[in-house]
């Protein structure tokens, strides 16, 4: 029982005073910073024209690894965060968006002078709803400063 005891508390106070990083995305622009945690989804875009696609590790102050990639945070192009959530409903959302844009097309060749009004609408509302998932999360190296924090 002993044994157990001192096993226990050797796994709790080891995950106590550990330390993890984060990845820190200050914009240059303005004080406003985001901070991600170690693990977490995000797509990056590097100098070299690579995407990589996955949980992210810290190696070091200056480089994180990806997909057993070691990539520079100084060769990084664009990061975006993205979450299983983001992966799944992205694509349902633009085929909607496209769905009615598609009806709001239709309904302009119908003869009903309220259906041409109502189609009008429809493209113009469902444009949003097809642009806003394609750029959003992106944080482009031109606009942001990336670094590492140790955080206790």
């Amino acid at each position: 029982m002993k044994h157990y005891l001192v096993f226990f508390f050797f796994l709790l106070f080891q995950t106590i005073f550990a330390q993890s990083n984060i990845l820190i995305l200050q914009s240059k622009h303005s004080r406003f910073y985001k901070e991600i945690k170690e693990e977490k989804r995000i797509q990056i875009e590097t100098k070299e024209g690579k995407t990589y696609l996955g949980k992210f590790k810290i190696q070091d102050s200056t480089a994180i690894v990806i997909q057993d990639e070691v990539v520079l945070l100084t060769d990084i192009v664009k990061i975006k965060k993205k979450s299983k959530f983001g992966t799944i409903a992205n694509p349902i959302v633009i085929t909607i968006g496209i769905g009615v844009f598609a009806l709001g097309v239709s309904g302009l060749f119908v003869a009903n002078p309220y259906a041409a009004v109502a189609g009008t609408m429809a493209m113009m509302g469902s444009v949003p709803i097809i642009l806003v998932p394609l750029f959003i999360y992106g944080h482009p190296s031109k606009n942001w400063e990336y670094s590492i924090k140790k955080v206790k």
